[in-house]
């Protein structure tokens, strides 16, 4: 699992430096620019599956409703989680990566809900990997990721490469998401 994470891992990181300004932010008319989670998704899906060879073993859905899936509704507490991305064996326990998307501009407690919706992916049903990708400008706040299976990336320029976020790193400070790659080969 280990290889099919790292070559997910460099993709992603490549796709999202695909990522053109005119999904990062969405001109408007008669009004100023806005960040939209959703546009930037949605063009993250296509560089992701334009970027995943045919044979990979794993499937990239998008927002998958998990709603009528009793098991997992009873593993988060009655909720219905609908992460943004998950790469996984539909039908098998044993995924690879589960993807939270959120602008820079949201309110923190929204990040921290998805941290939550990550980990309990990760532990209760048995992703490998979560990755919090946080996109636009603004400054990040100190967000504390309790478990070093959850990657953050910070998206702040399109047509870049995302930067860790340093709480995740613990010790990695001033590597690029590149050199990451190479830690997770390991």
């Amino acid at each position: 699992m280990k290889s099919d994470w790292a070559y997910f891992y460099k993709i992603l990181l490549e796709s999202i430096a695909k990522i053109d300004p005119a999904y990062f932010e969405l001109e408007r008319y008669k009004d100023v620019p806005a960040i939209r989670e959703r546009v930037y998704c949605y063009e993250l899906y296509h560089q992701l599956r334009a970027g995943l060879k045919p044979n990979f073993k794993y499937k990239l859905h998008g927002e998958i409703d998990k709603s009528g899936h009793d098991w997992i509704i009873h593993l988060f507490g009655g909720l219905c989680p609908n992460p943004d991305f998950v790469v996984h064996t539909p039908g098998d326990r044993f995924n690879l990566a589960v993807i939270e998307v959120k602008r820079s501009k949201s309110h923190i407690g929204e990040i921290k809900d998805d941290i939550q919706k990550l980990l309990t992916f990760i532990k209760k049903v048995n992703y490998y990997r979560g990755i919090l990708l946080i996109f636009g400008p603004d400054e990040i706040e100190n967000l504390s990721i309790p478990d070093k299976r959850i990657i953050a990336l910070w998206h702040k320029e399109p047509s870049q490469i995302p930067k860790p976020l340093k709480e995740r790193l613990r010790g990695q400070e001033g590597k690029s998401p590149m050199d990451v790659v190479k830690l997770f080969k390991k």
